[in-house]
């Protein structure tokens, strides 16, 4: 997964755990791209504030990411239900304990 996209899930996440301009700041500059100027001028601080305020808030997301896990387990998730329905359209008797396995994969995950 590229860092944009890794980014993104981590503000969907963990992004109510940061303080509304830190959630601010990281929604304007990773999901509308609005550069460090455009963003000190919406949020009324300086362009060192804007830098200094994403550092700290990615550090801290990346650190929520690695004490919970809950982006991880949300795209190991996903694989298993990609891999689940390619297995159920191409379905016969002997790929439904497959899939089976899977759903119970699924439900060891959390």
């Amino acid at each position: 997964m590229d860092k944009l996209s890794k980014t993104s899930l981590l503000i969907d996440f963990y992004g109510d755990l940061l303080t509304d301009k830190q959630k601010s700041a990281m929604i304007l500059h990773h999901e509308q791209d609005m550069s460090f100027g455009e963003i000190s001028e919406n949020l009324n601080i300086s362009r060192q504030a804007v830098y200094d305020t994403l550092k700290r808030s990615e550090k801290l997301l990346d650190n929520y990411e690695s004490k919970l896990g809950l982006v991880e387990k949300f795209e190991a998730q996903k694989a298993k239900l990609n891999e689940l329905k390619n297995i159920i359209i191409n379905s016969n008797m002997e790929d439904k304990s497959k899939a089976l396995k899977i759903i119970n994969d699924l439900l060891e995950i959390y």
